[in-house]
């Protein structure tokens, strides 16, 4: 006797399709495809219960609001959404998975459904969708970026979790001796926040609804394995890329000094022009808070002088501070000599600059004259120069930050894709667990069978002699080579070995030396190879891009 159940309720069935069911053996090469149990398609009867069940769903007028974390059944059931299925044949459980509503067939009153039963994995795949690694939640590492965290990630005790800094060489970041960088002595950027490869599959897994067990997931060797940040830079986004303060003072008609940078998408030699370095357009503000006290070194020559702030874009004129009247009062003409000690008043003034700014774009602000020759000279206190974007932008991160650890990892990287990697790498065999739901056992395809051959089924007894025997010796042999490769990568390291060895970093080839068998199977992963590299008289062998 066989029984559906779908959410834990029996639908009616029309008896004798247990040859419509396939159970296979797991084929990873590509995830999209994974082979799972599965069953053709089978035809439910339109009966009150199956008619309940489905949520009368023939009636093609009606309409409900369904809710996602309820049960897939009844008033709730959605075709669109998967429904947890079980079939038994004789008390006995031989498949769960998810039912799939393919087809209402409505004939004269008469109703039937056609379904169809897939394997737990195929769910599990599904699930997954289109969702990427930057859609995993990993806040709870977010961290500050100074040197006590970066060295206490190091601690054994930790391998499998949270984050992890290695020491890996992403160019200029050791110190310079005679034009050559010496790989010695590293500096802190040398070191980003890299995760571990078992948690990624966790939150993979866990976030797909489902569990899992795996003694290799448990190794040391597997949860020492990370994904190291592979941006240009470590970068954390925000509105703000730019903060200064002007320091000491300043006479009309020249640039403002601002020291105590912090530059983010900018560079500078004068710390007067500042160039922008950000890879697409900014559009934002310029925001200046000016505040001291403004004199007369010398002696006026004419009545009064005024200035104003200037925005200057690559030696032109941008825009102007100057709204409505002078920043500070009028100077009124002063009888004396040079030298004698003239008035001086405070100001305080507040501008914004609306800008877009081009990669290489120069910037700088002036204090130019706007009415008289009087020199006047500012005395800055308590100011600040900051720019900030309409739209968070990614910008380099300094020492002390907060490092929001989603930022970090490798962008536009589908969470199946990651997964099947993995698989293939490791030669992993999945299966859907027979007792529990939702729950995957992982291993690798050498512990996956038993081997031992006292618990071995003896079917010798079991073969029907009177019929043909036929035996392939190499029926599951299609190829003599395999080519196992990661995926090609353009950074230095890479491009120069794949010129000198033609082939890539870590790229292997195996022969199993097999006479009849002449193609060649190919496994590549989404994976790019980090280089070793050493120098002479360095004892440091340290991974490089």
């Amino acid at each position: 006797m066989t029984r559906i159940f779908i959410e834990g309720q029996e639908l009616d069935v029309n008896q004798g399709f247990t040859n419509q069911l396939t159970y296979s053996v797991d084929d990873l090469n590509n995830l999209d495809s994974k082979t799972t149990s599965f069953s053709k398609t089978i035809v439910l009867p339109g009966t009150n219960r199956n008619n309940k069940l489905l949520g009368n769903i023939f009636e093609v007028g009606n309409s409900n609001f369904t809710v996602d974390s309820d049960k897939n059944i009844s008033y709730n059931f959605n075709a669109s959404k998967s429904a947890q299925a079980l079939i038994e044949m004789d008390g006995i459980q031989v498949m769960k998975g998810t039912l799939r509503l393919l087809e209402v067939i409505i004939d004269e009153g008469y109703i039937e459904y056609e379904v169809a039963l897939f394997g737990e994995l195929g769910g599990f795949v599904s699930k997954l969708g289109a969702k990427k690694l930057t859609d995993l939640d990993f806040s709870s590492y977010n961290h500050t970026y100074n040197i006590t965290n970066i060295a206490n990630s190091w601690d054994s005790a930790n391998a499998g979790q949270g984050y992890y800094y290695p020491l890996i060489d992403y160019g200029n970041v050791s110190s310079p001796t005679n034009g050559f960088f010496l790989k010695k002595n590293y500096y802190f950027t040398a070191f980003r926040p890299a995760l571990f490869v078992r948690e990624y599959m966790n939150k993979i897994i866990t976030g797909a609804g489902y569990t899992w067990e795996s003694s290799f997931f448990n190794t040391d060797f597997f949860k020492r394995l990370i994904i190291p940040n592979n941006q240009t830079r470590l970068q954390v986004k925000r509105n703000r890329i730019f903060s200064a303060s002007p320091t000491t003072t300043v006479d009309r008609g020249n640039a403002i000094t601002l020291g105590n940078q912090v530059l983010g998408s900018f560079t500078t030699l004068d710390n007067k022009t500042f160039k922008y370095t950000g890879a697409t357009t900014f559009n934002g503000t310029i925001n200046c808070n000016f505040v001291g006290t403004w004199s007369l070194p010398f002696e006026p020559i004419s009545g009064s002088g005024v200035g104003r702030f200037n925005l200057y874009k690559n030696g032109s004129l941008y825009a102007n501070g100057f709204t409505t009247g002078s920043f500070f009062s009028t100077i009124p003409a002063i009888v004396g000599g040079i030298g004698n000690n003239y008035t001086s008043e405070n100001f305080s003034v507040q501008i914004s600059f609306a800008a877009t700014l081009n990669t290489n774009d120069e910037i700088k602000i002036n204090f130019d004259n706007y009415s008289g020759n009087s020199i006047v000279r500012l005395t800055f206190t308590g100011n600040s120069v900051t720019v900030d974007t309409d739209k968070p932008v990614f910008t380099p991160i300094t020492l002390n930050e907060t490092v929001t650890v989603s930022d970090t990892i490798p962008a536009n990287v589908l969470q199946k894709d990651f997964f099947a990697s993995v698989i293939k790498m490791f030669n992993l065999m999945v299966t859907e667990d027979k007792y529990k739901d939702r729950h995957l056992v992982i291993e690798p395809y050498v512990d996956f069978y038993d081997l031992d051959r006292t618990t071995y089924h003896d079917w010798t007894d079991k073969v029907d002699r009177s019929q043909v025997l036929k035996i392939k010796p190499m029926s599951e042999i299609n190829a003599r080579y395999y080519q196992f490769k990661y995926k090609q990568d353009g950074d230095f390291y890479n491009e120069k070995y794949r010129k000198q060895y033609a082939e890539g970093y870590g790229d292997r080839i195996f022969d199993n030396n097999l006479e009849f068998a002449k193609e060649t199977d190919s496994v590549e992963v989404i994976f790019s190879a980090t280089p070793l590299v050493g120098y002479q008289n360095e004892d440091k062998i340290v991974s490089t891009i």
